[in-house]
């Protein structure tokens, strides 16, 4: 079970234009300056704006991928030496060495809502010594609020450096749904490159309408 693209994109709206904006050395928004952002920080700002921008630029900056598939999701990937696993909650894509990730997940709660902390734990709670190199939280409006974070952390003795992107959907029913997309790779292969191209792996990342199985 997913929830609505265009729901998750609404969501994405505010922090995307902030990101936009940290991206600048001082780039003013309707209601305050948006905060300085360190140079450290300007990937998260491009994958904010990739993850939450338009299919169709999305479609021409990965021009000449090819599909994969697994369990009603599909992604476009650079080549077919990339895999997928996926469930009904989300999907996984890997690079084919295995140190590279695209990931995006959709969570259910009844009757208890998800904060960015629960949502956070559920990406980073298998990492020490976490070290968080910048972060943005977008508007709250009607949809929703999201929040992102570029962070560092070591799985046992080897350093990943990670961009998050953790969204709380305004509930309609008591089912509280929380969104997780986050891109991580090994500290010494962490580039602006290689971080574009997983977010845009998230973002042509599609689940198949249950009615079409």
């Amino acid at each position: 079970m997913g929830t609505s693209g265009a729901t998750v994109r609404s969501v994405l709206a505010a922090l995307t234009a902030l990101g936009a904006a940290v991206g600048l050395a001082s780039a003013p928004t309707t209601a305050a300056a948006a905060p300085k952002v360190s140079a450290a920080c300007t990937t998260m700002a491009d994958v904010i704006e990739i993850v939450g921008g338009s299919v169709a630029s999305a479609d021409e900056q990965s021009e000449g991928w090819v599909p994969i598939s697994a369990n009603g999701w599909t992604a476009f990937v650079p080549n077919g030496e990339w895999t997928i696993t996926a469930s009904d909650s989300g999907a996984d894509v890997n690079s084919p060495d295995g140190q590279q990730d695209a990931s995006l997940v959709t969570r259910y709660s009844l009757g208890v809502p998800w904060t960015f902390q629960t949502l956070g734990t559920n990406v980073v709670g298998h990492l020490t010594r976490v070290d968080v190199l910048c972060q943005e939280t977008g508007a709250r409006e009607a949809s929703g609020q999201s929040k992102a974070e570029e962070l560092t952390g070591y799985l046992g003795s080897e350093e990943l450096r990670a961009v998050l992107i953790l969204s709380m959907l305004t509930p309609t029913t008591e089912t509280y749904v929380g969104e997780e997309r986050y891109v991580y790779t090994p500290a010494s292969q962490w580039s602006a490159a290689n971080a574009k191209t997983l977010a845009l792996i998230i973002r042509r990342s599609i689940e198949a309408p249950q009615s079409l199985g």
